[in-house]
Formats: structure tokens, sequence, C-alpha cells
């Protein structure tokens, strides 16, 4: 055997040390948790994943702008935005 700390051999003795070190007893557990947290926690996360990120409200708007034929087409802001997510994409490497 190797030594932790060097190249020294381990001799007999402190291997026999070592085996006959008495057990302790084992751990205790000590988690004394509230179970209330995490039952919100897991109420929230439902209540949230049921929920859609997307603002309903604006989407319909939004439909209503190009049935209309009242939704704003801005070439320059298009292309603008398109430059600026190259770019962006770009600097990341990608």
């Amino acid at each position: 055997m190797v030594d932790s700390i060097g190249s020294r051999l381990a001799t007999a003795d402190r291997v026999t040390r070592v085996v006959a070190a008495t057990p302790t007893a084992p751990a205790r557990s000590t988690v004394t948790a509230d179970a209330a947290p995490i039952a919100q926690a897991g109420s929230l996360a439902q209540q949230l994943a049921a929920a859609a990120p997307i603002d309903l409200d604006r989407v319909a708007r939004l439909k209503l702008a190009i049935a209309d034929g009242t939704y704003p087409i801005l070439p320059g802001t298009i292309a603008d935005n398109l430059i600026a997510l190259r770019l962006k994409l770009t600097a990341e490497g990608n």
C-alpha cells in the first residue's frame, strides 16, 4: 500500500490499527424540513406550468391588426433587427 501523503509503504501495525478502529454509531437523520413550503413550491410550479407565458391579449390585437391591414410593416426596422441579430450571433461565435 502507498501512504496518501508520501510514497512510504504502509506498515502492518498501521493497517491493524485502522482495521481495529471501533465503528461509530450510525448517524441520525436530523432533517426536520417542513413539508408545507415544499408543497407550496410544487403547487406554484404546477400553476406556472399550466399558464402559457404568452400575452394572449397582445396576440389577439396583433391578429386583428394584421387582418385589418393596419399592422405597420417597417422594412428599415426589420432590417436593423436582422443585422443586429447577425452581429450578436457572430460575436458569440455561432
